[in-house]
Parts: C-alpha cells; sequence; structure tokens
C-alpha cells in the first residue's frame, strides 16, 4: 500500500466508531407554511420526504437513510462524528446542513424546505456543463435490439461522430465535468474529512508523482467541497499544466437496451438524455478512465426474469491517473 493510501485508510478507521454514540433528531419545516399545514403538505406527496445523512471520510464512509414514516420528525442513533444531512421531498429544492453528533447528546437539524418551481434539465445541459460543444451537433439515438452486443470504440468509423474529446486544462475544469459540485456540500467543510486539508501547506511540486497532502487535496476537489482546499487550487493547476488530462465523452440522445443486450462503453464516458434498460440487459463500464456517465432518465422496463448487471449508471463515475493520484 502507498503512502497516502495507508495515512488515509488509517485516519478513516478510527472515525466514527460504536464506542461512542449520540441522537440526530431532523424535523421538517417550511419557512410559508403553518405548523399543521406545513406537516399535511410535505406529507402529502407521493413520495415521502427522506433524509440521507453522511459521514465525512474517504474510506468506509456510509450513508445513513432517515425515513419519516408519516411524521414530521424522525431520530437516528449514530456514532459520534461529523455529518451532511441532507434532506429532499418531491417539489422542493433539497436541505443541506452540516451537524456534529457528540458522545450522549441530542443533535437537532430543521429542514426548512422550499418549494421550488425549477424547470427540468435538459440534454444540452448536460453537455454545456461537461464543456463539449454543442451547436452544431448532430445526436443521434441509440437501441440495442434482442441480444445484440455492441461496443462503441471510439475508433471505429461507425461511432466516431458520437464521441467528442475534452482537453482539461485546470484543476476547476476537471471538477466541472468530472466531479461533483459543491452545491452537494456545506460551507466550507470537507466532505472527506480534515485529514484531506491540513497534512502541510500548499505548495507547488517539480514531481511527475503527486506527494500524499498533494493527493489528498486533489480528491477534496474534485470530489468533494473544493471550497475547504481552495487555498491548494494554483499548485493544483501548476501540476495539471504539466499532465495533460483528455478525456472522450460519447454523446447519444435515448439510448435503449433491449432484453439480453450488452452495451461496452470501454474506457470512455457517456452523456445522454435518457438510459432505458431491460431487466436482462447490462451497460458496462470499464478501463481506466478518465470517465463519467451522466443523463436526465434512467428507466428500467420488461419482466424481471433474472438480474442484470448496470454499473451504477445514474451517477458520475471518474478516475485521473490513479498511479500519481488517488486510488
Amino acid at each position: 500500500m502507498d503512502d497516502f493510501l495507508d495515512y488515509m485508510t488509517k485516519h478513516s478507521l478510527g472515525l466514527y466508531r460504536n464506542t461512542a454514540n449520540g441522537t440526530l433528531l431532523v424535523r421538517l419545516h417550511s419557512d410559508n407554511m403553518g405548523k399543521h399545514e406545513n406537516r399535511a403538505h410535505l406529507l402529502a406527496c407521493s413520495d415521502e420526504p427522506l433524509a440521507l445523512v453522511t459521514e465525512h471520510r474517504l474510506f468506509g464512509s456510509r450513508q445513513h437513510t432517515l425515513r419519516f414514516d408519516g411524521n414530521a420528525e424522525a431520530a437516528i442513533e449514530l456514532p459520534t462524528g461529523d455529518y451532511t444531512v441532507t434532506v429532499t421531498t418531491p417539489g422542493h429544492a433539497p436541505y443541506r446542513e452540516f451537524v456534529n453528533v457528540a458522545d450522549g447528546q441530542s443533535s437537532t437539524v430543521c429542514a426548512k424546505l422550499q418549494a421550488t418551481g425549477t424547470r427540468e434539465q435538459t440534454l444540452t445541459d448536460i453537455l454545456t456543463r461537461s464543456m463539449v460543444p454543442h451547436e452544431d451537433r448532430q445526436i443521434r439515438s441509440l437501441t440495442l435490439e434482442d441480444g445484440q452486443h455492441v461496443v462503441l470504440d471510439g475508433s471505429a468509423r461507425e461511432y466516431q461522430l458520437d464521441l467528442a474529446r475534452i482537453e482539461l486544462k485546470s484543476i476547476r475544469a476537471v471538477k466541472d465535468v468530472l466531479g461533483t459540485p459543491d452545491t452537494a456540500f456545506v460551507d466550507q467543510h470537507p466532505r472527506f474529512g480534515q485529514a484531506s486539508i491540513t497534512r502541510v501547506d500548499a505548495k507547488s511540486t517539480s514531481q511527475a508523482a503527486l506527494g500524499v497532502s498533494q493527493r489528498a487535496a486533489l480528491q477534496e476537489y474534485v470530489y468533494g467541497n473544493s471550497r475547504s482546499v481552495a487555498h491548494w487550487e494554483r499548485p493544483l493547476d501548476e501540476w495539471i499544466s504539466r499532465n495533460s488530462i483528455a478525456i472522450g465523452l460519447f454523446v447519444l440522445e435515448d439510448i435503449v437496451v433491449g432484453p439480453h443486450a450488452i452495451l461496452d462503453v470501454g474506457s470512455h464516458g457517456l452523456l445522454c438524455n435518457t438510459l432505458s434498460v431491460h431487466y436482462t440487459g447490462q451497460v458496462r463500464f470499464k478501463g481506466a478512465g478518465p470517465g463519467k456517465i451522466e443523463m436526465n432518465h434512467y428507466v428500467r422496463y420488461g419482466f424481471l426474469t433474472s438480474v442484470a448487471t448496470v454499473t451504477q449508471p445514474w451517477t458520475k463515475m471518474a478516475h485521473i491517473n490513479p498511479r500519481n493520484t488517488y486510488p
């Protein structure tokens, strides 16, 4: 195990032990309604409100699900430590709050949910965020018939027009295209814990391989809260200027993977509007990366007669030169 993995693993395993526990209470609330009207409105949704409670560590991080079961508040006992609480319910913007659960204490989060009329995201929005030129791009759809096996190969003439090649020249560009937006986090709290930011002062390196602190900062900047490691931005930009990052993204409108069909994306990423996969179909992503997958809609259809393998089709996935950066 290298120094980075060794340090981060040891630090992560020392957090959130069951030898000390506290209680987290989450209450639903809306500024625009009275107490009783607020409760009736929130609980009348077709899908009940849901609270996700996420630990702040790199390895072994768990996410606890808190359900309200028709009530306006819910509680859970947790190991002591830092958490981000995200409360979602249909028709409202997600509410996020950072909370510390202390031993033997009760911590309360008042989730002030606000109704939103945000328009539905389009494929154009995804392409713009991913830095893919789309004004003159002809975007087609792809349907895999029963038992068909398709490999999206960027070197194949058939799929060359579907492939967009992008060069990422800054750490901000890497985060915008491959990473997690800072809107998923609260204030300046690091997603992967204090170990991501406190090793040494931020400084540049002339080495091809990043050190432990630099790799921790890179991990936090791209996949965590970049605000917590903002002082690392310039050194990381200098490293990227010497180690260019180029990615390929297949761009398609709608994809249908039929019964017993297999879609192999390989080491490139995939952007689409709707991905529909039959219960017996498969979508496979493999390769050294970097890459990602993003879509507006994911649909499973057909009768479930056997288990299908779909590798995290609703999330982004990325790898940036694992040997030199992070696992």
